[in-house]
């Protein structure tokens, strides 16, 4: 496989080859474009809290992962390991934060409307996704 049909990493430390990925064609990328629309077709009706519990669920494994990724980090970027646990942290703090917040940010706004007795006004948000 020559250097123009795979993507190859290496890792600044000692040069090595770490990971060798062959590029994707136009008729895979597409494939995997189409599969990607479908599913967000699925996933625009999970409801927020199960999302909030497979972020939480990937924070834990992150977490639990916390010395392979650290290592890899190094590998791949060169990254000093004594900047490793900021990496990760910085990673669970913004996850949980994200989590802590999604139920009320993304929960209903009621507009109250005097004038209009029995009639809920309200802004939804929903996910929009896709590829158009």
């Amino acid at each position: 496989m020559s250097t123009h049909e795979a993507l190859t990493v290496i890792s600044p430390i000692d040069a090595s080859k770490l990971l060798v990925m062959p590029f994707d064609t136009t008729v895979t990328i597409d494939a995997a474009l189409e599969r990607s629309a479908t599913a967000f077709q699925s996933w625009r009706r999970v409801p927020v809290s199960e999302r909030v519990a497979i972020v939480t669920r990937f924070a834990q494994t992150f977490e639990a992962r916390r010395d392979e990724v650290v290592q890899s980090i190094v590998r791949q970027m060169g990254r000093p390991i004594r900047y490793g646990a900021g990496e990760i942290k910085g990673t669970l703090q913004r996850a949980r934060y994200m989590t802590s917040i999604a139920e009320e940010s993304l929960k209903d706004i009621v507009i109250e409307d005097e004038d209009s007795p029995g009639f809920r006004r309200f802004i939804r948000r929903e996910p929009l996704g896709g590829l158009n």
